[in-house]
Order: structure tokens, then sequence, then C-alpha cells
């Protein structure tokens, strides 16, 4: 009866754990192992557990060895395969998002990515300087993931007005409404590398010497690193890049790819990205994004309008749509697209305001110039520029 109840309670946690580590789940167990590393170590448990109570029942049974396997011994070894299969069942609300999620309709999928996507239209054209949409947390990144999954190639006939949600889409489409103050972490001043995400996105020396990534998705990563620099970590990264989940050689040949194209134009004596033997996937102090350089000119300026001239320097940064000419999906689910149109125009707003009471026209047509490469049908820019030509 023992051999029975314990030979289910593996069968189950096995299927469990392989269903987590093919990313079915919302709830998959992540460690520093890594999905397919727990996968191969709770399949020796099992193995060793196994082993052990097919040894207690033949020894006893076989006259060559007439050895006696006492009860809390037997016990002691049906009790590793009970715990190494209950170790990784997710948690029944973990189990009910997955349930909810695979048995969702493509249409309703994509009805929820395109209100989330229409919402970050609205955050972009509000331009609010007070205040940012809030980036998703790990959690609600392998829900958007997974939503995406689901949702497969555009819906266009979907009918929002008679689409209605249930409560795990509610919630996503929720979150992406909320907002956040804007991370003003320090910038070092004595960067070597920046990663410009205002157009296409490349990463180049002080000098503009570009980095030349053999692998598209190195430079991918690079910009999700320099956007997600306070809670980078291999996970968060794969969620977020990934329908799927990629198999550890590749991402890690990945990343080796991003440290390399790095390190050609960084130069001697700086760690672009330290080697860590968890989860984090740190960026060095050495990289910065230019979004990151605009955002410190636009808190250095004073009341009196001092240091606005470095804002119009940064703004000369902007050549494009953020992240043109890339298929980035999750830059504009998760808002990155709309924070950095946000930065600009509030770089844009500032100089306009500082330059209306200088009589500056440089300043005020070089900051229109700006904001129409990043909303270019914005009818207040495109009067004022008219107003200057």
């Amino acid at each position: 009866m023992g051999l029975t109840a314990w030979t289910a309670i593996g069968l189950l946690g096995g299927a469990v754990v392989l269903r987590a580590d093919a990313g079915l789940g919302l709830g998959r167990p992540v460690d520093r192992f890594g999905s397919s590393q727990l996968t191969w170590l709770t399949a020796a448990a099992l193995l060793v557990s196994w082993g052990g109570v097919s040894v207690a029942w033949l020894l006893p049974r076989l006259s060559r060895f007439p050895v006696e396997m006492k009860r809390p011994s037997a016990r002691s070894i049906l009790g590793l395969g009970t715990v190494s299969a209950v170790a990784v069942v997710p948690s029944p609300v973990s189990q009910q998002r997955v349930a909810v999620i695979d048995v969702i309709a493509p249409a309703v999928a994509w009805s929820a990515l395109r209100r989330i996507l229409e919402m970050r239209n609205e955050q972009a054209s509000a331009r609010d300087s007070l205040a940012i949409p809030r980036r998703f947390s790990e959690e609600e990144m392998v829900a958007l993931a997974s939503v995406a999954r689901v949702a497969g190639a555009p819906h266009a006939l979907v009918n929002d007005a008679v689409v209605e949600l249930p409560p795990v889409l509610n919630a996503l489409v929720s979150a992406a409404s909320e907002t956040e103050a804007p991370n003003l972490s320090h910038i070092d001043d004595d960067w070597r590398v920046i990663v410009r995400l205002m157009g296409e996105p490349c990463a180049e020396n002080r000098d503009g010497r570009r980095a030349v990534f053999s692998k598209r998705r190195s430079l991918e990563l690079l910009c999700w690193m320099v956007l997600n620099r306070d809670r980078s970590t291999r996970s968060a990264a794969r969620t977020a890049m990934w329908d799927l989940d990629v198999a550890d050689s590749t991402f890690s040949t990945i990343v080796s790819e991003m440290r390399r194209a790095l390190a050609q134009v960084a130069g001697t004596g700086m760690d672009v990205s330290p080697r860590t033997y968890d989860d984090t996937l740190p960026l060095g102090p050495g990289v910065v994004s230019d979004v990151d350089l605009l955002n410190q000119a636009i808190e250095s300026v004073g009341p009196d309008g001092a240091g606005i001239d470095n804002v119009v320097e940064m703004l000369a940064l902007v050549r494009d749509l953020p992240f043109a000419g890339t298929a980035y999906q999750w830059v504009d689910l998760d808002g990155s697209t709309t924070r950095v149109i946000l930065s600009v125009m509030r770089a844009v707003d500032l100089v306009i305001e500082v330059a209306a009471g200088t009589g500056r026209v440089d300043h005020t047509l070089a900051a229109t110039r700006a904001g129409l490469r990043v909303l270019p049908g914005d009818e207040r820019l495109l009067g004022l520029l008219q107003s200057l030509v």
C-alpha cells in the first residue's frame, strides 16, 4: 500500500516538474540552479528513493540476503520520495493561474494585449512629468509572456466592447495603468559605453566606435539590462525576451557574446558585466543609456534655468522613435517605449519653458524637433514648429 501511494506521488511530482520546466506554468520553481537543473535534481531524488524502496522490498525476500529492513528506515525512504515530489508542486494559486491561462481563447488573450498597448499610447500622450508607468514585477512579466504566447497572431476582428476578460487578465491590465516615480539612480560620469535607445538600438564608446554583436539577441539583452539595471536577473531577462523557455546553453552564449562585444569598445580596466554564480545579471557602472543621461541632465537644471544647455545637448541624441527598426515585443508591453517617450517629452517641455523666458529660439526649435521624432503627430509641437520656421 505504501509503495503504491509513493509511486502515485512520485509520478505526479515528476509530471509537475516537467510541466514547469517546459515553461507552461506561471508558478514554476526558480532557483539559482535554473529550471533544467531542478528537473534533474528532482528526478535523481525520486530515483534514489525508488531504488531504496525496491531494496527494502527485495532483500527480505531473497534467501541469500536475509536482511531485515526495519519500518522506520522504510518510512524514511518513502518520506524522501514524497518530500522531493511535493517540494516542486506549485501552490494552489499558481495551479489555478496555469489553468486559467491555458484555457483562455487566443482572441481573448489578444484583446488583453491590445488594451495594454492602447493604454501605453494614452500614457505617452498624457506626458505626466510626475509619474511614469510602473514596471511590471517578475511575476507579472511571467503572466504577460504566457498571455502573449496564448494570443499568438493578432486577431484584428476582436470587438473589445463585448470581450469580457477573466480576473487574471483584468489584474494584468490594471497593473499596466499604475504609475511610479521615475528611477533617477546615479549614473557614473566616467562612463565608457552608451547604449542608445532613442532610435535604432546600438552601443558605442565615447569616441563613437560601435560595438558589433554577432548575435542580435545579445544587443536586445543589453537593452533590457540597461533598462532594468536595479533588478537585472537571468530569469527575468529570459521571461521578457522569450515566449518559451530558452536552453541554458543558448542563453549563456548570448550573455557571453554581449560581454565580448562590449569589452571590445569599453577598453581595459572595466568589467562591463561582472560574472556571478547566482541568478543576478549585473551591468557595470561604466555602461549607461542615452535615456539615463537625458534624465540626469533634466534633474541637474536649476530653478533659474542653469544647466538647460546640457539638456539641449542630450536631446540631440534623439534620432528616431525608441527602439526603431526592431521587433522587441517586450518594450511596448512592459511600458519601456512609453517611459523613454515620457523622458524625452519631459526634457522637451522643460527646454521650451526655459527658452520662452530667455528668448533662445534655437533651443525651442531643437526641442520641438526632438519631440516630433518620438511623437510625430503631436499637434502642439507641430503648431509651435510652424510658428518658428
